[in-house]
């Protein structure tokens, strides 16, 4: 591990643990700010002072239904409103992240291919931002208004929208997320919750793991879970990636040519066609004649070599299986449990192993990581800044 990386890191959970600081102070702060004059207030001034409260007047008469169905004090009815804004914008933000892993596997993304895998991500990076801050103004405002949804749509602030899409994706990317975390993962490539760096797994060659390799890939197991689907629940085996029948595979498809091919699949190919043995020729007796001198055999022709078609430098090095030939070959061990481990089997001895059947979408709460939060803090960073505006 870099040292660079590791320093990222340690940032990554510095950053995470002041903005839950944050959260936790500005909880505390919208809670206690109206307390002292609560008792005072009377029922005339009551509307007065519930429109000061963090998010306007829309806030003050979402207070009130509250404050109705609670019979609470209105810093108490802040609070319970700041909580369901921030539950429904961290689910919304979940509900959305599942529901883009399922439509890239239907229609056949994954890790397998990085660059389309982060190009997809992005983008369920910014929808599920864009849901989660839609989410809280719709909770905010039905609170408020009462309305049918479609007008509380129709009357939405896409400015602030726009404007938390671009912190919803900052705050993705600080809290540890990668673009490609957020696509179903492939059973023949590493998965979503493979650490980069060469974080989380160990070098490996074709041979299996040793008796301490696999102790180690318990620990790292129990600590980064499954790289395909995310559990921490153990056992776990040291998955080759890529497997070694896709390398096999690779090495052999790139160790001849064509016409090598060929020539090897017509010298194995056994005879459709029966032979009919034919019957030796009737021999007569001929006069005898005085003997002939007999001629120097000639020595046998060496075969002739079939020349190995030869690639440019250019399609040599832009392969993407170069790297897995000769001494480009890498191989990595990574946790994975049993339940994944049977399926890439079943995968590597299908007929499509590309195919969409193969592709795992990690779902439940073993799949939660710190990224998934993005959407539940970014409300509250919202939150955070209308309670210190208002003070």
């Amino acid at each position: 591990m870099s040292p660079l990386y590791s320093s990222t890191q340690q940032l990554r959970s510095g950053a995470c643990v002041v903005l839950a600081a944050a959260m936790l102070t500005s909880f505390i702060h919208a809670s206690k700010m109206p307390s002292a004059a609560a008792p005072t207030v009377s029922r005339s001034s009551r509307g007065t002072k519930l429109a000061c409260l963090p998010g306007g007047t829309q806030a003050g008469s979402a207070a009130k239904v509250v404050l109705g169905l609670f019979g609470r004090q209105p810093s108490s009815a802040a609070a319970a409103l700041s909580a369901l804004q921030v539950c429904s914008a961290g689910a919304s933000f979940c509900l959305t992240v599942t529901a883009s892993q399922h439509l890239q596997r239907s229609i056949n993304v994954s890790t397998r291919l990085p660059l389309i895998a982060s190009l997809a991500g992005l983008l369920t990076a910014a929808a599920a931002a864009a849901s989660a801050s839609l989410s809280a103004q719709m909770v905010q405002s039905l609170m408020a208004s009462r309305q049918p949804l479609l007008h509380v749509l129709c009357n939405t602030q896409w400015t602030f929208v726009r404007r938390d899409v671009m912190i919803g994706l900052s705050l993705f990317l600080l809290m540890g997320g990668r673009l490609q975390s957020l696509c179903p993962s492939s059973l023949l490539s590493p998965g979503v919750y493979a650490q980069p760096g060469g974080l989380g797994s160990l070098p490996a060659t074709m041979e299996y793991a040793s008796p301490r390799e696999r102790s180690v890939i318990q620990r790292l197991g129990r600590i980064y879970g499954c790289h395909t689907c995310g559990t921490r629940r153990g056992p776990f085996n040291a998955d080759h990636q890529p497997p070694r029948s896709v390398v096999r595979q690779r090495i052999r498809s790139m160790g001849e040519s064509p016409a090598d091919r060929r020539l090897r699949t017509a010298a194995v190919r056994p005879s459709t066609t029966p032979m009919a043995t034919p019957l030796p020729p009737r021999t007569f007796p001929e006069p005898s004649a005085p003997p002939m001198p007999s001629e120097p055999e000639a020595e046998p022709e060496p075969p002739t070599k079939v020349p190995k078609r030869r690639r440019s430098f250019v399609v040599r090095r832009a392969s993407p299986w170069q790297w897995l030939s000769g001494r480009r070959l890498r191989q990595r061990f990574y946790p994975q449990c049993e339940a994944c481990s049977e399926r890439q089997a079943r995968a590597c001895a299908a007929d499509d192993p590309y195919g969409r059947a193969y592709l795992v979408v990690p779902g439940g709460l073993k799949a939660l990581r710190r990224h998934h939060l993005a959407g539940a803090a970014l409300v509250w960073i919202r939150l955070l800044v209308e309670v210190y505006s208002h003070t």
